[in-house]
């Protein structure tokens, strides 16, 4: 939907990678508590320390009508949590009657100790995303064009009880979606990113390759006007930034005379760039 929501989830799972008591199990979208054995098999853990980054809804209001670049304010959601093996019976679909039992990873009700540990991790989540010398954290807030609003919850189940997980929410106002490689300046949030993910694991590098992709190598100054806009192409002529009229391929060659002809004020005047 938006790679600047691509790159603020990433900045926060490499922000918070290592400096929590859930250690590397930090996940964008997802929650992880199956592993593979060292055959390759798929094995759930008995128990699992986790932590998931999602980015949930939008609301923009730039008041430009077209501007579709724009991600407007987003909530960002980090839920953390223990995950065990549970041995579930569910009536088996194939035989009408039947139960069958499986074993599936779960978060448990919650507990004194899951407490203790939640509420550590939760802290530990703020102070890294807080450190100053955390290059990953600094461009997840960077991230943000505006200040952010936290809020702390627990979660429950379908029956309203606790179980051992909670979430941190964060709803800022995220920046707009780069549209050129030109809009991406080294020292840019969106660029500092793109650097540790090509530092990063081979998923790290083919999501940055990806984002690239998505950037224009080349863009003409009035493509980049019409896009950031959101302007037709009709909107664009009439406040002079689009190619002329009888410009077809919109090509938009380079000028090399100009004739001014007002009636009531002289001769017509032809004038060269290089006299400009």
């Amino acid at each position: 939907m938006s790679l600047c929501r691509i790159a603020i989830r990433r900045a926060c799972v490499l922000a918070l990678k290592g400096r929590t008591l859930a250690g590397d199990n930090v996940l964008d979208s997802e929650i992880g508590a199956v592993d593979t054995d060292p055959a390759g098999n798929l094995s759930v853990s008995g128990e699992g320390r986790f932590i998931a980054v999602y980015t949930d809804q939008a609301q923009g209001g730039s008041g430009m009508p077209g501007a579709l670049y724009e991600n407007g304010e987003l909530l960002v959601r980090i839920e953390f949590g223990i995950t065990e093996r549970m041995v579930v019976e569910e009536e088996d679909p194939d035989n009408p009657g039947e139960m069958i039992r499986s074993v599936v990873s779960g978060i448990p009700f919650t507990s004194a100790a899951a407490e203790t540990y939640l509420d550590l991790v939760g802290r530990q989540v703020i102070s890294a995303l807080s450190h100053p010398e955390n290059e990953a954290a600094d461009v997840f807030r960077g991230l943000f064009q505006s200040d952010v609003r936290i809020d702390r919850r627990r979660e429950s189940d379908d029956k309203g009880q606790a179980v051992a997980a909670q979430q941190i929410a964060l709803t800022g106002t995220l920046l707009p979606d780069p549209i050129s490689l030109d809009d991406v300046p080294v020292e840019a949030p969106f660029a500092r990113l793109l650097a540790l993910l090509d530092a990063g694991t081979g998923d790290d590098q083919r999501i940055a390759a990806l984002m690239r992709d998505e950037l224009k190598a080349e863009t003409e100054p009035w493509e980049l006007a019409q896009e950031r806009l959101g302007r037709t192409m009709r909107e664009l002529l009439g406040v002079g930034l689009g190619p002329i009229a009888g410009d077809v391929d919109r090509a938009t060659p380079e000028m090399t005379e100009a004739v001014f002809d007002i009636p009531g004020h002289g001769e017509t005047v032809l004038v060269e760039p290089s006299s400009v």
